[in-house]
């Protein structure tokens, strides 16, 4: 399970079975490619300029 980043104190009420269903959840396809998204739209907007193309993804970032 990769979910260490999880402070121990919520990570320890968990139950197995509740640890593996988020960790499914976390490594799943549409929340890995959410998070990616993500990643992409915060990186071109440390370059974008200000215009209609940042507000296009100023809007899709909020949207996500």
């Amino acid at each position: 399970m990769e979910l260490d980043w999880i402070p121990e104190q919520y990570f320890s009420i968990w139950a197995p079975d509740e640890r593996e269903w988020a960790s499914g959840e976390y490594h799943g396809e549409e929340l890995t490619a959410l998070r990616n998204r993500h990643l992409e739209i915060t990186r071109a907007l440390e370059k974008e300029p200000v215009g209609p193309r940042r507000t296009q993804l100023v809007a899709e970032l909020y949207g996500l």
